[in-house]
């Protein structure tokens, strides 16, 4: 057995010989699915969740892949996209994807990513014979449902379906991801803590398990807004609800979302990803006990995965429990008990810089 190794890296790939830009990783990622039938069935799956007819139909046709494809726009400029897919029968046009993608590091939502994919579908001349048959893609690390004509994947469902994959290059190529600088930041903080004495009842409810808050960028108040932005983008492992002060549970997070709770169709684009159990019924569950306008940061509760702390968690008489969001460590709500309860200090609490209740 060798092992190849590049400016002294251990263990390195055809993957690290591309580089480890943003480009890079795509072109990566095109690569693998050219050379790779599992990958590519592994890929469609994502953009085709249940449609098992299209996902056979496409795997049996023959496919090129391009990586930064590049179309005139006249006055010397040009467009340049990240990954086009063409599928053929035989010499006939059957089907395009067109994936438009941001780094695998780092908080980025997909609103930039919808203008340019979009403009690719009028522009690229070789998609000019796939009429309406072209998928639109968008490739970053937060889901944002604002367009429903675009799909949206993230580099995480990248790394889950490529995870459970047997074959060798796949395996590569998600060790060379991982290996990315910021890449393995799947959470940022373990535990977001809030106020919270009305909301809480929905995430212990099975039928619902979400939290809301809002996400509006020309809310008057822009300290409100950035708050808000700061509690999702923490990107928390668990949720901890200060009810009258105490902590008695962990909701685990399954993911943060963005979109319009009052659009149903949105709600459709987020059920028909097949990511999250029921959650159709369950943002319609909360609809009906809460009135939803205007976009929403929604938090996704695992409640499977959620823990009841075998003890209350509660700040000690020095200290005065905060009102505003804080982060704590699962180290700290799972210390020793005293009488019966875990006390915890305000000064060794991560807090948000915002004072505003739930």
């Amino acid at each position: 057995m060798g092992e190849f190794r590049l400016y002294n890296k251990l263990n390195c790939t055809i993957f690290d010989l591309i580089g480890d830009k943003e480009p890079d990783q795509t072109k990566g990622l095109g690569y693998l699915l050219y050379y790779s039938p599992e990958a590519m069935k592994l890929f469609l799956n994502l953009i085709f969740p249940g449609e098992k007819k299209r996902m056979k139909e496409l795997i049996e046709s023959k496919w090129i892949i391009d990586c930064e494809l590049t179309q005139k726009t006249g006055s010397n400029t040009s467009k340049r996209s990240d990954i086009v897919i063409r599928f053929f029968d035989g010499n006939d046009p059957k089907e395009a994807i067109v994936v438009e993608a941001k780094s695998a590091k780092g908080q980025i939502g997909n609103v930039g990513a919808i203008t340019q994919v979009e403009d690719y579908k009028k522009l690229f001349q070789p998609l000019a014979y796939f009429g309406t048959n072209i998928t639109l893609v968008t490739l970053t690390t937060v889901v944002q449902i604002v367009n429903k004509s675009v799909k949206t994947i993230t580099w995480q469902d990248i790394r889950d379906v490529f995870s459970g994959a047997t074959e060798p290059m796949i395996q590569e190529y998600l060790n060379y991801i991982n290996k990315i600088k910021g890449v393995m930041n799947f959470y940022n903080k373990e535990i977001l803590s809030i106020d919270a004495t009305n909301t809480v009842k929905y995430a212990k409810d099975r039928d619902i398990a979400i939290y809301e808050c809002p996400n509006d960028p020309n809310d008057q108040s822009r300290r409100r807004y950035l708050m808000y932005k700061a509690r999702a983008e923490s990107k928390p492992l668990y949720f901890a609800y200060r009810d009258r002060g105490k902590i008695e549970y962990l909701f685990k997070i399954q993911d943060v979302v963005s979109l319009d709770l009052s659009d149903n169709s949105a709600i459709d684009v987020l059920d028909k990803m097949g990511k999250y159990p029921n959650i159709k019924n369950r943002l319609e569950n909360y609809k009906k006990k809460v009135t939803c306008t205007g976009t929403k940061f929604v938090f996704i509760i695992d409640l499977d995965e959620s823990i009841k702390l075998p003890f209350p968690v509660q700040y000690d008489s020095s200290s005065r429990a905060p009102q505003s969001p804080v982060y704590l460590s699962l180290k700290e709500v799972f210390g020793e008990p005293v009488n019966g309860t875990v006390l915890i200090s305000n000064n060794t609490t991560d807090a948000i810089n915002f004072d505003l209740k739930d």
